[in-house]
């Protein structure tokens, strides 16, 4: 008989366990102490937090995907493209220019010399031959936990209905002066 309380103790401890387990996850979304993951998600409309296992990442939010992000899941962000940031409001993605590595070595270097042949040569040492390097501003943000209470000006209490597209972006690699190569993970958020 002991075995069997035993053996409920643990499976209940298990359970419990198993239920309030911080996800492993790269980023994730938490609302009112609830951790959300997934490609897609659904929070209510209020403020959450966005939380990194790492400091030093950087995100923007979309209305609809973007485009050029659409089939990669790495990418080379040209430095210096970093808007301010505004405690607890997002930013709102912008279009902006693809520069290929000639654009992109007239932009950042204004030459085509040792600096320009380093970043290219890291650039396909890394793999990214036919990657074109990304300009577009994202917010760069130094603690692992973000809490988000407007997009764009706009109070999340304010949304229903509505959906954004959060792209993280986490740097892996240096590629030169100007360049890092960045790891991509898009969530869709659904805000009722």
């Amino acid at each position: 008989m002991k075995y069997i309380h035993y053996l409920i103790l643990v499976l209940t401890a298990l359970t419990l366990l198993s239920c309030s387990k911080i996800p492993e996850e790269e980023f994730y979304i938490m609302q009112d102490g609830k951790p959300f993951t997934g490609d897609e998600i659904t929070v209510n409309n209020r403020a959450f937090t966005l939380v990194s296992n790492q400091k030093e990442y950087s995100f923007v939010f979309a209305k609809k995907p973007i485009k050029m992000l659409a089939d990669h899941k790495e990418i080379v962000k040209v430095t210096g493209t970093l808007s301010a940031w505004y405690p607890k409001q997002a930013l709102l993605y912008k279009d902006s220019d693809l520069l290929n590595d000639k654009d992109a070595c007239d932009a950042y270097y204004g030459y085509n010399g040792k600096g320009c042949q380093e970043f290219i040569a890291r650039k396909k040492a890394l793999g990214f031959r036919q990657h074109y390097a990304y300009t577009f501003a994202s917010y760069s943000i130094q603690e692992k936990e973000t809490r988000i209470e407007s997009i764009e000006d706009v109070k999340i209490e304010k949304m229903s209905n509505q959906h954004y597209y959060l792209y993280f972006f986490r740097t892996y690699a240096k590629m030169g002066k100007v360049a890092r190569a960045q790891k991509i993970t898009r969530i869709k958020i659904n805000i009722d």
